[in-house]
């Protein structure tokens, strides 16, 4: 329960947040905070009280250069003897006059930060990560220094609404300063900062297991159990913060965060959490618990949902750009199975003009084969030195112009086809109806808590490659072919993400695309292989959050048709977009979100996020 302290002014008003619990108001500037129950209940203490005082003192118009008077003290007023540790957090806001719009700390006209903190000098408070500890634990009685001795509103700061470069816009605005203080017996202090990264990384079992046959499956409790456990990947793109990864039928990654049950798949090169959802949370003799199966999120009362709601190549996209870009028959252009055809390897585009490079010529019941492979653009209207219309073959074996398989895409404007795709297909315009419904869902049950995720890149890798195997040619996505055990000289998996397009992200425009409306998505077929899984499975294949139904993947299986990857409990498969499927989501908790008193990660006695 939290109340606020103001005193409003008719231009700038500054107030105090005490996320404290019950608060009682002496006058205008004391707050004072007694609750049993709320730190009872965070912390599982023995019965005992912490006094917080707070001395506040808002002038009328809070003016430039002007300080705030503000302090910070706590008090332990237990029923207990023994010592507390008490910690601190500070979060400033500023909202706009419409109180609502946040406004950014540093001001985007000026470049200075409009509010300043000011610590007390020596005070005995450490800083570390967002919290301020007091460094010596109090006994009963004992008081600590106050945190801060006020707030000053930037010197610097020209709150003229019409002049260039001003900082107006703060002008009518409110600023909100969030005290969270919090308080544990000083025996279990060694709590604070517990987060699943810090678990992770300090399991003992943790290592580079060189020996891992990532094109077979791993099980749990097997002499060759192929990694089963936790395991490091090495090489990636933050060595301050290596990736480790569940693998293997496992029971020691179950999470309860936001009232869901989730499952630890990986960390991120950040330090957060990748999870994925298994269904609601359980309560078993007062205990929170998780169920024996997963299950796929419910929403509108249903759990299973399309990916698309069209089959083509913009279909296995999260998001695409232009549906309505279709294959069309070759045999539409005139063209029968005697036409003398030429098709090229490769083209250049100048000036509206496509020239032909390494080409092929003859006609279609000779040369289709080198479509297969690599011939794969034809000229429809012009010559190969100067070609105005030009399509990219998409077809599997067919030696006939009139089977239904023999298709193009029309290119015509884009320089070849990857700038095709890169352009036309992933501009990320509109949502698929997974995301729509992953999003709805969110919004519907977690918003509360996007504060805890940190913006990770979700990676719907749509980068085409050639595929030729016994005559047969399609254009399969990357992914697919990396993943693909069967043919282990192509296969390698990664979680890099190769195309900034594919790189999913809500604010993040460096690493990603900043397409995301919220830090949510789903699993990607190459961490299903980390985790154990593979591409039609064997006997022993397991993977780390194993459960059924089919759920789908963010990772597309073709290209073409636009089909995506599916898994379930020891596999995953092609599907086809416009089939119903099971959603399990996945989020990235940041590595500053710390886990409960206790929890041991097991299905009985899962971590326990606030």
């Amino acid at each position: 329960m939290s109340k606020l302290l103001s005193k409003n002014s008719k231009k700038r008003t500054i107030i105090a947040v005490s996320a404290l619990g019950v608060i009682g108001l002496i006058g205008l500037t004391f707050a004072v905070s007694r609750d049993r129950t709320n730190f009872s209940n965070n912390f599982k203490l023995a019965g005992y009280e912490t006094l917080f005082t707070e001395t506040f003192d808002a002038p009328q118009n809070w003016k430039t250069c002007e300080t705030v008077d503000k302090t910070i003290t706590a008090t332990n007023d237990t029923d207990s003897s023994g010592p507390v540790s008490v910690r601190i957090k500070l979060e400033e806001q500023w909202l706009a006059a419409d109180g609502t719009t946040e406004l950014p700390l540093v001001s985007a006209a000026s470049g200075l930060t409009m509010s300043q903190i000011n610590f007390t000098q020596n005070s005995g408070w450490t800083k570390d990560g967002a919290y301020y500890y007091y460094d010596t634990d109090l006994a009963k009685g004992a008081t600590t220094s106050s945190l801060i001795t006020g707030v000053t509103l930037n010197c610097n700061a020209n709150l003229s609404v019409t002049e260039p470069g001003s900082d107006g816009v703060y002008a009518d605005g409110t600023y909100h300063l969030k005290i969270t203080a919090q308080a544990i017996d000083a025996e279990s202090k060694d709590q604070w900062g517990r987060t699943l990264y810090n678990v992770i990384t300090s399991r003992e079992n943790n290592g580079v297991d060189n020996n891992i046959d990532f094109t077979r499956g791993a099980i749990k409790d097997q002499a060759d159990s192929n990694g089963a456990g936790i395991n490091i990947r090495s090489g990636t793109e933050n060595d301050n913060y290596p990736i480790y990864y569940f693998r293997g039928n496992i029971d020691d990654n179950f999470v309860v965060w936001g009232d869901f049950c989730w499952r630890v798949v990986r960390t991120t090169d950040t330090g957060g959490t990748k999870m994925i959802y298994h269904g609601t949370k359980e309560n078993t003799g007062g205990n929170v618990t998780c169920s024996q199966s997963s299950s796929g999120m419910t929403y509108n009362s249903s759990d299973t949902f399309k990916y698309s709601d069209f089959v083509d190549i913009a279909a296995s996209g999260y998001m695409y750009g232009d549906a309505t870009v279709s294959r069309k028959y070759l045999k539409s252009e005139g063209i029968d199975d005697n036409t003398s055809i030429t098709i090229a390897n490769r083209v250049n585009y100048s000036n509206g003009q496509y020239e032909l490079i390494d080409t092929v010529s003859g006609v279609w019941s000779s040369i289709y084969r080198n479509a297969f492979s690599d011939h794969k653009y034809i000229c429809f209207d012009g010559t190969t030195s100067a070609c105005n219309r030009v399509g990219f073959i998409q077809t599997e074996s067919s030696s006939s112009i009139t089977d239904a398989r023999a298709r193009f895409f029309d290119i015509t404007g884009y320089a070849n086809m990857d700038d095709f795709v890169s352009r036309k297909i992933t501009s990320n315009e509109n949502s698929s109806v997974a995301k729509q419904n992953i999003d709805g869902w969110f919004e519907q049950n977690l918003i509360h808590k996007e504060s805890d995720l940190e913006d990770t890149v979700f990676c719907n890798d749509r980068y085409m490659t050639p595929y030729q195997e016994t005559g047969n040619y399609n254009s399969l996505s990357d992914v697919y072919i990396r993943n693909n055990n069967s043919r282990p000289s192509e296969f390698a998996p990664t979680l890099e993400c190769k195309r900034k397009d594919d790189s999913f992200t809500k604010d993040d425009i460096v690493r990603g695309n900043g397409d995301l409306s919220h830090s949510i998505g789903l699993i990607t077929a190459d961490e299903l292989t980390f985790s154990g899984l593979l591409e039609y499975g064997n006997s022993s294949s397991q993977g780390a959050f194993i459960g059924s139904p089919y759920a789908a993947t963010m990772s597309p299986a073709d290209t073409y048709a636009g089909y995506i990857l599916r898994f379930t409990t020891d596999s995953y498969h092609e599907q086809y977009p416009m089939t119903t499927i099971s959603m399990r989501p996945v989020v990235s908790l940041k590595n500053s979100v710390e886990i409960k008193v206790g929890g041991a990660g097991t299905r009985d006695n899962p971590y326990v996020i606030e």
